[in-house]
């Protein structure tokens, strides 16, 4: 099936007491933003250090190539076999840590410092650059708001806590259904604005890279089919939007719940493993979370533990396959546990169409049923110019365990033109576990 042109991924009764969340996902603060400008020219400088006579010159260029961050894996130039030894190593060692710390960024919620009254438009750019989260404003919002002037007291918390803090005291809410992929928009809260009491949510609350809300909770009681009584709570998930998740699940062996009287309640599927919805386009998500029917006595849950496992890709990388149409068949570009493989072009009647396969060392799940972000991976064709060709359709030839091949359709391949393809470089699993406290039953 062909598929045509689309957006790029690069990389979607009511309880009345109070509840409180929290999560044990280790956290620590994303490295702090820097100037782009200033890595390209160290970047270049220590390139140069690796070729000193000085061994102590090279150590320490090798050093601070690693302080500089991932940033710096975009500048860092490409290992090739004509280089001396030594440069060889000590590049393919920082380009491996530098991975290692992209990785390891993913998983760890970002963290704000802002203090003083600043207008929401401020407050908003200081967020993404401290983060790379991208909050916009929408709607009315977006004429009416943007010098609106808000109190910031932030220091080192966590992202949802910020975004939490803005709703209340800006009058705004989060619309999914008009943000962007790896957005928020923010519009503004009519109850609030007309003076009226917002809806009373008895539990929510945020921690890590997850951001909980206790939507509903149902009781339900069938006497003629008692395996189907329970209790169902509905959460609503959200992540921060530079994550684009590819599975989220809550495995039910995880799960462990504790009444008021401090009774233990089994689950009754252990071995059930509940999946939510991802929808690209959509930053957040739903779960229905079944749990026993307990006596009627008990009105509160005290403790409801589990561990979501959460799929994500990682950093996007650039593989670009110089001057395509003199490029060997097969040949293939590794970067972290990617490779992407140009296999060749096909005469498809008034089309040509360039074969690609992207495989991993390790994906995590992410190569298996969902695949949705793989055909959102951006491919063009870059002529000597510099101008960029999109393909005006694709279809897949190939898909395995660890491995997905498609073909992009171009209409022609420029002389000299090089080949573009940009991927996250790593398929990340994550574990969050998480707690919700003081549950109110109906």
């Amino acid at each position: 099936m062909v598929r045509l042109k689309r957006p790029w991924f690069a990389i979607r009764g009511m309880a009345v007491a109070f509840c409180i969340f929290s999560a044990s996902l280790t956290t620590h603060a994303i490295q702090d933003p820097v100037d782009e400008m200033k890595v390209i020219g160290r970047v270049s400088e220590l390139e140069q250090d690796l070729s000193s006579d000085d061994l102590t010159v090279r150590d320490t260029a090798e050093k601070e190539l690693v302080t500089l961050g991932p940033v710096a894996l975009d500048y860092l130039p490409a290992i090739d076999s004509t280089m001396p030894s030594d440069i060889q190593q000590r590049l393919s060692r920082v380009r491996t840590e530098l991975e290692r710390q992209a990785v390891v960024a993913v998983s760890h919620p970002t963290r704000i410092n802002l203090k003083g009254k600043k207008t929401l438009g401020d407050v908003l750019s200081a967020i993404k650059k401290q983060s790379g989260n991208d909050i916009v404003l929408a709607g009315t919002v977006q004429a009416e708001k943007p010098q609106l002037e808000i109190e910031t007291d932030w220091e080192d918390a966590e992202f949802w806590t910020v975004m939490n803090d803005l709703q209340k005291r800006g009058a705004l809410e989060i619309d999914p259904y008009v943000s962007l992929p790896d957005q928020l928009a923010l519009v503004e809260n009519l109850l609030i604005s007309a003076g009226r009491p917002a809806p009373v949510i008895p539990c929510q609350g945020s921690s890590g890279i997850l951001s909980f809300e206790l939507m509903r909770a149902d009781a339900t009681r069938n006497f003629t089919n008692p395996q189907t009584s329970g209790i169902t709570l509905q959460l609503r998930l959200r992540w921060e939007p530079r994550l684009r998740p590819i599975v989220l699940s809550l495995p039910m062996s995880s799960v462990t719940i504790v009444d008021e009287f401090d009774k233990t309640h089994a689950v009754e599927m252990p071995e059930q493993v509940l999946n939510t919805m991802i929808q690209p386009e959509i930053p957040q998500s739903e779960i229905y979370l079944p749990l026993p029917l307990v006596e009627r006595q008990i009105e509160t849950i005290k403790s409801l533990k589990g561990t979501f496992e959460m799929t994500v890709p990682g950093r996007i990388e650039t593989f670009e396959f110089k001057n395509l149409l003199k490029t060997a068949d097969g040949t293939s570009l590794t970067k972290a546990g990617a490779k992407v493989t140009y296999e060749g072009i096909v005469d498809n009647i008034d089309l040509k169409a360039i074969k690609v396969s992207l495989s991993f060392d390790n994906p995590n799940g992410g190569m298996e049923s969902h695949l949705g972000w793989a055909y959102e991976n951006r491919l063009f064709l870059r002529t000597v110019d510099g101008k960029e060709i999109e393909p005006i359709g694709s279809e897949t030839w190939q898909q395995a365990e660890f491995l997905l091949g498609v073909s992009y359709l171009f209409a022609e391949i420029p002389e000299g033109a090089d080949l573009v393809y940009r991927t996250p470089a790593a398929i990340v699993k994550l574990q969050v576990p998480f707690e919700l406290k003081t549950i109110p039953l109906p």
